[in-house]
């Protein structure tokens, strides 16, 4: 929702990033980027207004970076490389970093980010620059009423007022926006709009995985790599997704990974089921945890995979409450291989997934352990971690996933960008 009401230091232009609140990206041609790659000066965009009507200076930007400092956002990405944020004047700001990164400047306070956070002051309400003021919030019904603002540097709006609502289950959202309750619907499953034939809108949002438990039955590295190899991802790929997933050959963006590429694998059955047989005597049982609807069809057709191959794969469906509850399979450790969701944007959160200190925090759900991992990750060498993982079998990538959005009949102009929110275009929007 943030963006819809607050914008960022860079935003997004027709062919790529452009200064927002700043008045220009910084690069070291135009001397926002020191020499030596460690210090990053923003000059700031004159004349910008809170909507409470407080003009917008570098001390709101030191500000904001404090409370990011004091959040968990401060592991990620590029706020971790920061070293100190300093209002050099009313208009300048100055972020001093840790290494140089080119692609600092932008993500800091940006559309894209990760997490692409834009300028927010605290209050009763969150106040922003953006296209949209917050004007009122229900207790009872979770719905922002927000109304045009004329002066926010992506342009005035073309709608008068948007009232946003979260609707925490995705069907419900869906019927409500088939009876019209909503202009836009920002998820919605892609088989309802296709049966229904709904207006639509599509965008990239990040990479579906498949990852392993190695601290039950795969705990032992062979069989996860039979397994693996067993898998064809492709045909997975395309009978679960169809046009609503893209081949997904990285474990992290493409522009971070290096030159390690997944390999295609074309799985030979009768190969594995020699192997597995020669190493294992006894039949080899797995089970698959996954949420009802996409995460119930892959598991099924990763059983019928598997089975040919001679693996036993039981496949458990769970709720989304019990799926992620503290005593659910996710927690527990009470699967073999599941599926997770990856981002495919400048921060992988590898971190978060599959470091050794993620486990005591009960967020390595794979409970895999790995010094070198650990300090790969810590010197941000992203090729050697996807390395490490797709050796170890730990895990694989299976689709970059497309995202639906409903649109109603008198939604216009209604644009987006892949990895860019998807709220950010919204003073564009317009109705008729």
């Amino acid at each position: 929702m943030a963006w819809l009401y607050a914008d960022g230091l860079v935003g997004v232009g027709r062919h790529g990033p452009v200064g927002l609140l700043a008045e220009q990206v910084p690069t070291t041609r135009n001397g926002g980027i020191s020499p030596d790659g460690l210090a990053v000066t923003y000059t700031l965009r004159r004349g910008v207004r809170w909507h409470d009507g407080l003009a917008f200076t570098a001390g709101d930007v030191v500000a904001a970076f404090q409370r990011v400092q004091d959040s968990g956002w401060r592991g990620n990405r590029p706020y971790s490389l920061v070293r100190s944020v300093e209002a050099l004047s009313p208009h300048r700001v100055r972020v001093s970093l840790e290494r140089p990164d080119p692609l600092f400047p932008f993500g800091f306070f940006s559309a894209y980010g990760e997490p692409n956070l834009p300028l927010v002051r605290a209050g009763r309400s969150p106040v922003g620059t953006g296209p949209f003021a917050i004007r009122g919030f229900s207790n009872s019904t979770g719905a922002y009423t927000l109304q045009s603002w004329s002066s926010s540097p992506r342009g005035p709006s073309s709608v008068a007022e948007i009232r946003y609502t979260f609707v925490p289950d995705q069907n419900t959202e869906a019927v409500g926006f088939a009876a019209g309750e909503y202009d836009i619907a920002l998820i919605v499953p892609h088989a309802f709009v296709e049966s229904r034939h709904l207006r639509f809108a599509r965008y990239t949002g990040g990479a579906l995985m498949l990852f392993a438990n190695v601290s039950g039955v795969l705990s032992d590295a062979r069989l996860r790599e039979l397994t693996f190899s067993a898998i064809n991802r492709e045909a997975l790929r395309r009978k679960a997704l169809g046009d609503w997933g893209l081949p997904a050959n990285t474990i992290v963006a493409p522009e971070l990974s290096g030159a390690l590429r997944v390999p295609e694998i074309r799985p030979d059955p009768e190969r594995v089921r020699q192997r597995l047989q020669s190493l294992y005597p006894k039949s080899v049982q797995l089970t698959f945890a996954g949420l009802p609807g996409l995460g119930d069809n892959i598991g099924l057709l990763l059983q019928a995979q598997l089975r040919s191959a001679g693996i036993d794969l039981e496949v458990k469906t769970f709720s989304p409450q019990e799926y992620f509850a503290p005593n659910g399979p996710l927690h527990g450790g009470h699967f073999d291989l599941a599926l997770d969701g990856a981002s495919y944007n400048r921060d992988p959160g590898l971190a978060d997934s599959f470091s050794c200190a993620a486990i005591d925090q009960g967020e390595n759900f794979s409970r895999f352990c790995s010094p070198q991992l650990d300090r790969a990750l810590a010197s941000n060498d992203f090729e050697l971690a996807s390395r490490i993982l797709w050796k170890n079998a730990v895990t694989m990538p299976l689709a970059q996933l497309v995202n639906c959005i409903g649109l109603g009949p008198r939604v216009k102009n209604f644009h987006v960008q892949n990895y860019v929110p998807i709220t950010y275009f919204c003073n564009e929007w317009s109705l008729h």
